[in-house]
C-alpha cells in the first residue's frame, strides 16, 4: 500500500516541529498540499469539516478536496485558490499572503495555538 503524504512526512522528519520554511516548501500546491490544509483545518475546526483524503485524484468525493479546503479556509476569513501544477495561493483581506501566514492567521481567529506535531 502506498504511504500517504502525511506518513512520508511523519517518516521524513521524524515528529519534529517544522519551521516555517519548511512548511512553505512541504508538498508542492498539487494534492498533496491541499490534503495538509484540510488536515489542519479539521484539526482547528472539527473533524467533519473536510472530508479524509483516499488518494484517489478524481470522483472520490462529491465535492472535490479543493472545494472543501475553499470553504473551511473561508471559515477564517482566507481566500484559497487551488493552482494547477503550483503552491495554492491565500489571500487575506485582500493581500496574497504565505501559507504559513495563513495558518498563523487561522489560530489567531480561532484564539487556538497548536503546533505543527498537533494536527499533522
Amino acid at each position: 500500500m502506498a504511504e500517504s503524504g502525511t506518513e512520508k512526512l511523519k517518516e521524513k522528519f521524524g515528529g519534529k516541529e517544522l519551521t516555517p520554511e519548511q512548511m512553505e516548501g512541504v508538498a508542492g500546491g498539487l494534492e498533496n498540499e491541499t490534503m495538509l490544509d484540510c488536515n489542519f483545518l479539521n484539526y482547528m475546526l472539527g473533524d467533519k469539516v473536510c472530508r479524509r483524503w483516499d488518494g484517489k485524484l478524481h470522483g472520490c468525493y462529491d465535492e472535490s478536496s479543493d472545494e472543501m479546503a475553499r470553504k473551511a479556509w473561508a471559515k477564517v476569513g482566507v481566500t484559497f485558490y487551488c493552482k494547477y501544477l503550483e503552491s495554492n495561493r491565500y489571500v487575506i483581506n485582500g493581500v496574497d499572503v504565505t501559507r504559513r501566514q495563513a495558518f498563523e492567521h487561522a489560530q489567531k481567529v480561532l484564539n487556538k495555538y497548536v503546533k505543527d506535531k498537533d494536527w499533522m
